[in-house]
């Protein structure tokens, strides 16, 4: 090895999950493996690093995204959510994350990379989308209860989360959809992919019973299913 980075080809995204401008931001990160040795390659670094008593790579690839994501001016928040943020992730964990902007276009999305063989999956949304769907949806956004805090460039986020789990905590009954709906989709995890529900079916699951049929929520409304699944 000379130290250099080797020039991997880009990963794919589907048309219409994201544009390129926000793409470009995060793209220098990416890397990509032999995606049919994956789990291998997983398993092998991680039972290595097992032995060594050094970190789960997933530790060493989340604190890279968040280095780099940082320099970028525009982001305001970098919230962790799922089995990384719980502490229950296994070797073979995918890092999730939200990105929050300040302004960004499209005004929410959801993409993946990877990075060092781990998949990196990040939902992206403007502070502005965000607002608006907490006026107007908040029994959507349950995610921000379960997230953790990793970047708050201005303090000006951390408020907002408050406001979510607030609103969760005055809410029980509503509280109580989100521990079924997590119920659930540990339930459907233990079966095949293609059985599973989506975060986006879920969410129109509540907005036809808290909406009255109506579809407020103006983010993440026509991305691909295939990914939207934390």
């Amino acid at each position: 090895m000379n130290g250099d980075t080797p020039n991997y080809p880009q990963p794919n995204f589907e048309k219409g999950a994201i544009t390129m401008n926000i793409v470009e931001k995060h793209e220098a990160l990416s890397t990509e493996p032999l995606i049919t040795d994956r789990p291998l390659f997983l398993w092998v670094e991680q039972n290595y690093r097992k032995l060594l008593r050094k970190p789960l790579l997933q530790e060493e690839v989340l604190d890279k995204v968040v280095t780099q994501a940082i320099s970028d001016e525009n982001l305001i928040g970098i919230l962790l959510f799922g089995s990384l943020a719980s502490g229950t992730h296994t070797w073979k964990s995918d890092i999730d994350l939200i990105f929050i902007y300040q302004s960004c276009e499209p005004s929410s999305g959801v993409a993946n990379l990877i990075v060092d063989g781990v998949m990196v999956q990040y939902f992206f949304t403007s502070f502005e989308t965000l607002l608006e769907n907490l006026e107007n949806v908040p029994y959507l956004l349950h995610i921000f209860c379960d997230a953790k805090i990793l970047f708050d460039r201005q303090g000006t986020f951390t408020p907002v989360v408050n406001q979510i789990e607030f609103y969760f905590s005055a809410h029980p009954e509503i509280q109580d959809e989100w521990t079924r709906i997590k119920n659930l989709h540990q339930a459907e995890k233990k079966g095949p992919a293609c059985a599973q529900t989506t975060i986006l079916q879920r969410w129109d699951e509540l907005e036809e019973k808290y909406s009255g049929g109506t579809r407020k929520r103006t983010f993440f409304r026509d991305f691909p299913t295939d990914h939207s699944q934390s």
